[in-house]
């Protein structure tokens, strides 16, 4: 609020305009509330909807709610307060933000899907995905901040179409988690879609999805996508690339997922300083004409599952595997089946 009141002023260019910039931006709005003790979770929030009207149901307690269009509320905006129990918005607008806020209390925010984002859009906090996937289009991009929790309600996407992206760089001390809102296991949401270039990964944790990040590359794209010192584990697959040009994997810890990583057709995968240990079935399985570089990686301890493939690498279908001593040495060793496998249609292996 704060930020849009000193841009409004700022743009209208006379002198009282410009000291009421100068309050907010030295001293903050005064209307602003600020937390006076220790703030609380909001819990027990309830959220249905049809095509014509989303329910908010916040129990016994009195909150304020605001309901809200992705177009900074430009399509829709209703913002109610003190109310408590079930409230009705009358909305066909999708998707929508819900935000359940109350003094001395972290706000709950959740995204209602069925609908695309088109418009840049800046998540940060607990962002629950309760209805629908988050779908991103025209071009928009998905910043989400350090710290942030995605929290997926139900077997839901994100989706980010091509010539959309996801920027999500968190930190060491406070990374990014996509998670599930109470199961505990493999596939309780669905995947993170990446269809075009331009997305960044840096200090994520991926637990508990199916394909926790799939690159698609539908259409084939010539950029770049990078997922850097991230860790995956508890997923079905924790990452599937595929019919893409160019991806990086970096310092990722990839453990006790069903498959680590699914490479098919993939021209340019990067793949340095990764540890990948403990999962069910490969630690990399590749097929059908993927070219990948391993550079300083760890790999072992796959295949415990004891079904079908369980090797650290396996490749077929004329892939291209390059790796890359002195200056780049892997270590592959102690995996339940093969170390690496090559299997039919003359994959071609480079020690260099």
């Amino acid at each position: 609020i704060s930020n849009c009141s000193a841009t409004q002023v700022l743009s209208d260019g006379s002198d009282e305009s410009i000291y009421l910039a100068d309050t907010y931006l030295w001293l903050g709005d005064p209307a602003m509330k600020v937390w006076t003790d220790e703030p609380q979770e909001i819990t027990g929030v309830t959220i249905n909807y049809n095509e014509s009207y989303i329910s908010v149901d916040v129990g016994s307690g009195y909150y304020d709610i605001c309901v809200c269009s992705g177009d900074l509320g430009e399509t829709y905006f209703s913002n109610v307060t003190d109310v408590t129990g079930s409230n009705i918005f009358s909305t066909s607008v999708r998707p929508l933000y819900v935000t359940v806020y109350k003094h001395n209390y972290k706000p709950y925010t959740a995204v209602i899907g069925h609908g695309y984002f088109t418009t840049d859009q800046y998540w940060s906090g607990n962002m629950h995905l309760a209805h629908g996937s988050g779908l991103f289009d025209g071009n928009s991009t998905l910043h989400i901040a350090p710290g942030s929790n995605i929290i997926f309600g139900g077997y839901y996407n994100i989706i980010a179409k091509a010539g959309s992206k996801i920027i999500a760089v968190g930190t060491e001390e406070n990374p990014i988690t996509f998670t599930s809102l109470n199961a505990t296991s493999p596939s309780s949401w669905k995947n993170i879609f990446l269809y075009g270039s331009g997305s960044r990964f840096e200090h994520c944790i991926f637990k508990y999805g199916n394909w926790a990040i799939n690159i698609s590359g539908y259409p084939n794209t010539s950029g770049q996508n990078i997922i850097k010192n991230c860790t995956f584990y508890d997923n079905d697959q924790a990452l599937r690339i595929q019919n893409n040009n160019s991806t990086i994997v970096e310092n990722c810890k990839i453990y006790d997922n069903r498959h680590g990583i699914v490479t098919y057709s993939v021209s340019d995968l990067d793949f340095t300083g990764n540890r990948v240990r403990n999962n069910d079935r490969d630690g990399v399985y590749s097929i059908g004409n993927s070219d990948l570089s391993f550079v300083y990686n760890v790999i072992d301890y796959n295949g415990e599952g004891h079904t079908n493939t369980c090797n650290g690498i396996y490749s077929c279908s004329s892939d291209h595997i390059t790796f890359n001593p002195p200056t780049g040495k892997n270590t592959i060793r102690n995996n339940y089946s093969k170390e690496v496998y090559a299997d039919y249609g003359s994959p071609v292996i480079l020690i260099r």
